[in-house]
């Protein structure tokens, strides 16, 4: 692959559609500007995005208020997610978030609610609700 093919991924949803295409990879904060300087484009100026599967909007589960106040309320929770022809585990299409997986959810919540750093998280409190009490309490350790 040729260097000037190359883009910088500004959202890790992306990662997946990607199809081969060097990726340059950066803390989100500093994407733009890393693109700027280096005179590539932003992965999400380059790829569609296209949501071509159908899912239901089911509800965020109570407990990930916890971590994630004012997060969102609602997702759409696919049986197998397709966007731009590629399966993948999450998507954000804008403001709406969209997972086949406890996994996908959690990047997807925490994406966009700005917390990726909480990603691992709230994956575990969407595996388990139970251990909500326990994760508040090893989270106050933080």
């Amino acid at each position: 692959a040729d260097a000037e093919d190359a883009v910088v991924v500004d959202s890790p949803d992306l990662l997946p559609l990607l199809g081969g295409r060097p990726a340059v990879l950066a803390p989100a904060r500093s994407t733009a500007a890393l693109a700027d300087v280096l005179d590539l484009a932003l992965a999400s100026e380059e790829i569609a995005g296209e949501v071509e599967s159908t899912g239901e909007v089911l509800p965020v589960p109570d407990e990930i208020a916890a971590f994630l106040p004012g997060g969102l309320l609602t997702y759409v929770h696919h049986e197998e997610l397709t966007v731009d022809g590629t399966a993948v585990e999450w998507y954000c299409d804008g403001p709406t978030a969209h997972a086949s997986t406890t996994d996908g959810l959690a990047r997807a919540l925490c994406w966009l609610a700005d917390r990726w750093e909480s990603r691992h998280l709230i994956a575990a409190v969407l595996r388990d609700p139970k251990a909500l009490p326990d994760l508040l309490a090893e989270a106050d350790l933080d």
